[in-house]
């Protein structure tokens, strides 16, 4: 029994590291800080007392930075509605000096894969740069390549 335990637990790390590895080696390439695109999407992850975790602080500012050097004409910010997540990213982005008027509130992100999918298929944008930390960036670039 140990030993169908331990081949069983073997064969679930190997599935996570080639998953991993094949999701690196699939979409690395498509990192590239100087691209431009119709939209960035931030990624939502979490608020408190009104105010974006370090983390989405952190996206929020990349969001800027490439709005303010003319990479993107668009920010989406995506999250979970049922903690205003998104009405306190607005928030910061104003706090900011970003204008509202290139804001998009995604309501509706409730996960990676349907923040990205609202931003391809309900917002219908062609190009879309991802704001993230670099250990998440390859899952949504996977799921967004494959969407």
């Amino acid at each position: 029994m140990k030993k169908l335990l331990s081949i069983i637990i073997i064969a679930m790390v190997l599935v996570i590291i080639s998953t991993n590895i094949c999701m690196y080696t699939s979409t690395s390439s498509l990192i590239n800080d100087n691209a431009t695109a119709d939209a960035i999407l931030v990624l939502g992850c979490g608020t408190k007392d009104g105010k974006p975790f370090l983390m989405l602080q952190d996206r929020l500012d990349k969001a800027i930075e490439l709005y303010e050097n003319n990479q993107v004409s668009t920010i989406i910010l995506s999250g979970d509605s049922s903690d205003n997540e998104t009405k306190i990213m607005k928030e910061y982005m104003i706090d900011q000096g970003i204008n509202e008027d290139v804001l998009i509130l995604d309501n509706e992100g409730y996960s990676t894969y349907q923040s990205l999918y609202n931003a391809k298929n309900v917002y219908h944008f062609n190009s879309i740069i991802v704001s993230t930390q670099q250990y998440h960036m390859y899952r949504a670039l996977y799921i967004l390549v494959y969407l």
